[in-house]
């Protein structure tokens, strides 16, 4: 009888293994078949929808250039671009440009706008005015401001408003004052009335 029960413990272990290895063997197959390489447009199309970022709102940015002040920024939000070396402003932008006195010289703003760090480009587009001390306007719809030349510029229809005159051009160039311009392809100048 002891022979019986040592027989019939061993059917239930040679059960228990086989069931075992039957198990192992199903789980080894699920494994390698679920194991495949990343899809490379895949990978592409979920890290370029979301590039890594860090936001802030209510931004106050000052730029300066050896140690004097040059000019304010303000934004309401901000995004940066930790892979793209970029700054964006979504929801629009104000700089104020000052002279060697901390007085405003001109100001800029804009309905949108993006600063690329390794050029110390800015380009701002919708809605873009700028004005500056003589009272001058300048309204377009897409104006860069490049940081190191000290210099604004645009290929887009320009209308500049001075007290004596219109001009309308599809383009310009301007000091960052905005008080010398160059305009390209002028389309015209109106004279205005002289109110003395």
């Amino acid at each position: 009888m002891s022979g019986l029960k040592k027989n019939k413990v061993g059917i239930k272990d040679s059960q228990l293994f086989e069931t075992f290895i039957l198990v192992f063997c199903l789980t080894i197959i699920t494994v390698s078949s679920s194991c495949k390489k990343n899809d490379p447009k895949v990978v592409e199309d979920i890290t370029s929808k979301a590039p890594p970022a860090e936001y802030s709102t209510d931004v106050i940015a000052v730029y300066s250039d050896s140690a004097k002040v040059k000019a304010r920024l303000t934004a309401p939000s901000m995004i940066r671009y930790l892979t793209q070396e970029s700054i964006e402003m979504p929801k629009g932008l104000f700089v104020q440009f000052y002279d060697t006195s901390l007085n405003v010289k001109s100001w800029m703003k804009a309905d949108y706008g993006i600063r690329y760090l390794k050029t110390g480009i800015t380009q701002v587009k919708g809605h873009v005015q700028v004005r500056n001390v003589k009272g001058d306007s300048l309204n377009t719809e897409e104006m860069f401001w490049d940081e190191r030349k000290s210099k604004v510029y645009g290929n887009k229809f320009v209308s500049v408003r001075t007290k004596t005159q219109i001009i309308l051009a599809d383009g310009f160039d301007s000091n960052i004052d905005f008080t010398d311009y160059n305009f390209h392809n002028i389309k015209g100048v109106i004279q205005l009335a002289n109110k003395n």
